[in-house]
């Protein structure tokens, strides 16, 4: 049988693959896109040894755990999966995300930024749940900290942690989608695995192990939140949005993109004509709608191939890329209601109706993310934003 060490390493390996996975089928549910990760390498390695495996740009989350496994833990992305991944999550077009992968660091915006702050939120709720599902004695984990940069060329950054430390590091490959495979890895200090617990150590007699699986099954049934509870617990009117922006069918798509910026909104109501009541819901229109009916050619990257017929791509009506019909839920809703609708038919938004129907707010996938980690005591680095318009 393995040492205790080779054991400890064997057991924090299975838990960051399955955290991974765990993170992988929430943005596939959530988001409608197809999202894997595999595990590649396992490799003792310090800090600053990490350059060899990441040369260039990359970006970081310094995630605090408390609990069974109590330190930093240090989750690092590639140049490609420090655009793709956040540009899935705040819906930026595709051909957008590209354009970043290729700038680099020229692309280090704002909307950048805080996309990747918001990737770093719904990895540590994820994690969370699976460390609260897999360790006896788990308490929290938050996101103390995000990065995006070229630390070797500009700070020397080592994250907080010795240059000479010794971690335990596993590197991923992950797939979105038909993006690139980019890698992905994560860090565990090895000081702060010595409190991990090992179930069936060499050591341990039969009725021991009888006994330690017995108390770590009332610890989970302790500790362990109720999720389906948590999710009951809370319905479309705690979560939505109260600002509703409408248009009108034969709006163009320039006039949608005047009120999307106006607002900073990413969902637009396109209301009934046939209708007296001006405030009928017909169908919905996205930013992702815009993106896909407008010429990529009104780009500022593009603008000496901008012609005449790319300019009146603007001019296209409302009625013709809008979605319909719309699925609405109701004010008493219950997140997990949403959950199911929103993972089965890929929608990321949900207008919220009255009981005559009218449209009183909006439900989208950051709303019930942002719910799902209140309610789990996950703490909030940065807000949820609406990508930028590309033109």
């Amino acid at each position: 049988m393995p040492d205790v060490e080779t054991k400890i390493h064997l057991d924090i390996v299975e838990l960051a693959t399955k955290a991974f996975e765990g993170f992988c089928e929430d943005i596939s549910a959530l988001f409608n896109i197809e999202m894997g990760s595999m595990q590649k390498e396992v490799h003792t390695i310090t800090v600053k040894e990490l350059q060899d495996y990441f040369h260039d740009v990359f970006a970081a989350h310094i995630i605090s755990a408390e609990g069974t496994i109590s330190g930093n833990i240090l989750l690092v992305f590639d140049k490609e999966g420090s655009f793709i991944l956040p540009g899935v999550i705040s819906m930026t077009p595709e051909p957008q995300i590209y354009e970043h992968i290729k700038r680099g660091l020229k692309e280090k915006t704002d909307s950048v930024v805080k996309s990747h702050k918001e990737s770093g939120n719904l990895l540590v709720g994820s994690w969370d749940r699976v460390f609260r599902e897999k360790l006896p004695d788990h308490n929290h984990i938050s996101l103390s900290e995000s990065f995006i940069g070229s630390p070797w060329n500009e700070q020397k950054k080592t994250f907080g942690f010795p240059e000479t430390e010794k971690t335990v590091f596993i590197l991923f490959e992950t797939k979105i989608g038909t993006y690139p495979a980019f890698q992905c890895g994560v860090l565990f200090p090895q000081k702060d695995l010595k409190g991990f617990v090992v179930i069936n150590k060499e050591e341990q007699t039969e009725e021991a192990d009888s006994k330690q699986a017995n108390k770590n099954e009332d610890a989970l049934s302790d500790k362990q939140p109720d999720f389906e509870q948590e999710l009951i617990s809370g319905c479309a009117r705690d979560i939505m949005q109260n600002k509703v922006v409408w248009i009108s069918q034969d709006d163009t798509v320039e006039t949608a993109i005047s009120k999307m910026k106006e607002n900073e909104i990413g969902y637009l109501m396109v209301r009934c004509e046939a209708s007296e009541d001006n405030e009928i819901l017909e169908g919905i229109v996205s930013r992702s709608d815009i993106a896909g009916a407008v010429s990529p050619y009104l780009r500022s990257a593009f603008a000496k191939w901008r012609r005449p017929i790319d300019d009146a791509s603007l001019q296209i009506r409302i009625k013709w890329i809008m979605s319909r019909p719309v699925r609405t839920v109701k004010l008493d809703t219950t997140i997990s209601v949403i959950m199911e609708n929103m993972s089965r038919y890929g929608g990321r938004c949900l207008p919220v109706v009255d009981e005559e129907s009218r449209v009183v707010g909006l439900v989208t996938v950051f709303e019930v993310f942002n719910a799902l980690l209140t309610n789990n005591g996950i703490s909030l680095v940065g807000t949820a934003g609406q990508p930028p318009l590309f033109i």
